[in-house]
């Protein structure tokens, strides 16, 4: 039995990503525009994504991030995670956000947790950053989802979903 076990995860490729869209929705253009927003292909195997949010209301002091993880199944279906960011969420990473943290904090401005005092960028999110740390998570080919919503002051402003393929 552990023979086939064995065999089974030493055979399996690493599970490919592709970033194929990424959407920005301002709720509340007096808040937020977006100054960068799309995904560019530089090669089959690499994609990234640039993001400039330019927040027109700053400091912000009260800002949660809820990510919802979609399976694309007759429409985009809730899939494994759906948890809140609040403002203090570098303070009590756990497995989730701690994998979203390390996916964006090398490539993005942001660096602390509230108040945000400046705009949020990031550059170039590669595809390779999730890549590496896919197999922690219980993925199987098919299209994916992101949907991210931003809520300051308890009032959602602005959305962001990141759409992939895993193969």
């Amino acid at each position: 039995m552990l023979i086939i076990i064995i065999s089974c995860f030493n055979g399996s490729e690493a599970l490919r990503l592709k970033l194929t869209k990424v959407i920005c929705k301002a709720k509340d253009e007096s808040f937020v525009n977006f100054k960068t927003c799309h995904v560019k292909a530089e090669s089959r195997n690499l994609q990234y994504i640039a993001l400039y949010i330019k927040f027109l209301q700053l400091p912000i002091n009260d800002i949660n991030v809820r990510f919802r993880f979609m399976k694309r199944a007759n429409g985009y279906k809730p899939f494994l995670y759906d948890f809140t960011f609040r403002c203090d969420f570098l303070k009590r990473l756990n497995l989730v956000s701690g994998l979203v943290w390390r996916w964006i904090s090398d490539v993005s401005n942001l660096n602390h947790s509230c108040p945000l005092i400046n705009d949020f960028e990031i550059k170039r999110f590669e595809n390779r950053y999730m890549e590496k740390e896919l197999d922690i998570l219980p993925l199987v080919d098919g299209d994916y989802a992101l949907f991210i919503n931003f809520k300051v002051y308890n009032s959602s402003k602005f959305d962001l979903e990141v759409y992939v393929t895993i193969t």
